[in-house]
């Protein structure tokens, strides 16, 4: 890791939704960093199935040693580790009952992304 990604991750906070994840989505400007499995997203979302596919480089370099770092700047870190939550089934992690303008902000996230588990959170 290089001495300027030590500091970016010092400086922000991380969230180890699977703990042998070879993927960090470094989501929003204070770069909240969330360690999930590629499998996972690529199951979920047509888009990152795409990108962590074979034909990019996010795909190519997938280590569970060295997570591959895939910056997501412009997404919500609350609404998106949401829905992490609900893909990987950490229902705990959800607050009960959610609240409704975060489920808006689940809702319209532009992860085009994750469908699912928005269609599932609307039952909590």
């Amino acid at each position: 890791m290089a001495s300027s990604d030590a500091v970016n991750l010092a400086n922000s906070s991380l969230d180890i939704i699977a703990p042998s994840g070879d993927v960090l989505l470094v989501v929003g400007p204070k770069e909240k960093r969330m360690r999930v499995h590629s499998l996972m997203l690529r199951t979920a979302s047509t888009v990152f199935n795409t990108m962590l596919g074979p034909h990019y480089s996010e795909g190519r370099n997938l280590s569970l040693e060295s997570p591959e770092n895939i910056p997501l700047p412009d997404d919500d870190p609350k609404a998106l580790e949401i829905t992490f939550n609900a893909i990987y089934y950490r229902m705990e992690a959800i607050d009960d009952p959610l609240d409704p303008a975060l489920l808006l902000r689940v809702a319209i996230m532009d992860v085009s992304k994750i469908r699912g588990p928005v269609f599932f959170l609307s039952y909590i």
